[in-house]
């Protein structure tokens, strides 16, 4: 289920002395269980996962290393998912077979259930014991490890899609969201959409100095086509911009949380998206 007897087999070969200490491992693997019931993201067949690895000369080190990982996944969650997360320590019943502690960041979601985004591990010496990994201390005394696993796994994306989507699609923090911001032209054929479409191309490469940006220029859909597209693949921000908007200077902004519409000036444009963009991640959170 996890890499612990695939890590600790070699590790005894690989700490000869407390100068080979701390052992740091971080890994992204696919791991594949046998689950009697799948559920799209949260308890699939085979999943991807970022997971950790150490071990340590002192059980006060293995601690520490194990709440420090409890942060970063708490700081991630909030700081770029923006899902407040709640931490704390599973019960007896409930802890990582062989732990010592184990820790966890649950997530609320929009059903009212709680779920439990990420764990951090601490092992103790239960697994050196199992594996016999043991090192030369400074005073030349042979002394087992202290060990800490910790994972998240793709798990997150199906919290972003439950904690932060709605009957329209996806909606994703700014942070995350590969594309930020996409922008459309909207005009007639002819002189008109040469016109619109370099305009587009011009504020896209403007934009791509604060944002993630793509500009969907594909002539064969029309922009209310594309404006659902958009908002089903929950980009933050959306940029129209017509014959009309150039002669007024202007850019319309739609955002996807809200759906509400603003006019900007050409002027400052990057400074008003980035700042779009910052509302909208606080929002979310």
């Amino acid at each position: 289920p996890t890499s612990e007897t695939i890590i600790w087999a070699p590790d005894r070969n690989w700490i000869p002395s407390y100068r080979d200490l701390p052992l740091l491992y971080n890994q992204w693997a696919n791991v594949v269980r046998w689950e009697l019931r799948t559920r799209l993201f949260l308890r699939t067949t085979e999943f991807l996962w970022q997971e950790g690895h150490t071990a340590h000369a002192t059980e006060q080190e293995a601690e520490e290393e194990t709440l420090r990982m409890l942060e970063v996944y708490r700081r991630f969650s909030e700081d770029y998912m923006a899902i407040p997360a709640v931490t704390g320590v599973k019960t007896e019943s409930e802890k990582f077979a062989g732990a010592l502690r184990t820790y966890c960041i649950e997530a609320m979601m929009r059903d009212k259930k709680a779920l439990q985004a990420g764990t951090s591990h601490n092992l103790g010496q239960n697994f050196a014991k199992a594996f016999d990994v043991t090192f030369l201390d400074e005073e030349g005394n042979r002394q087992l490890v202290w060990a800490t696993s910790w994972g998240v796994s793709t798990r997150l994306v199906g919290a972003v899609v439950m904690a932060h989507g709605d009957d329209q699609g996806l909606m994703l923090p700014p942070r995350l969201a590969p594309v930020q911001v996409v922008i459309v032209p909207i005009y007639r054929s002819g002189p008109e959409q040469e016109a619109v479409t370099q305009k587009a191309r011009e504020v896209a490469a403007r934009l791509r100095a604060v944002a993630r940006v793509k500009l969907d220029d594909r002539e064969q859909y029309k922009p209310g086509w594309k404006f659902n597209e958009w908002e089903q693949a929950g980009v933050p921000v959306r940029l129209e911009i017509g014959p009309k908007d150039m002669e007024k200077g202007q850019v319309v902004l739609v955002r996807r949380d809200s759906r509400e519409k603003a006019f900007a000036p050409m002027e400052g444009l990057e400074r008003a998206v980035e700042s779009l963009l910052e509302r909208i991640q606080a929002g979310l959170l």
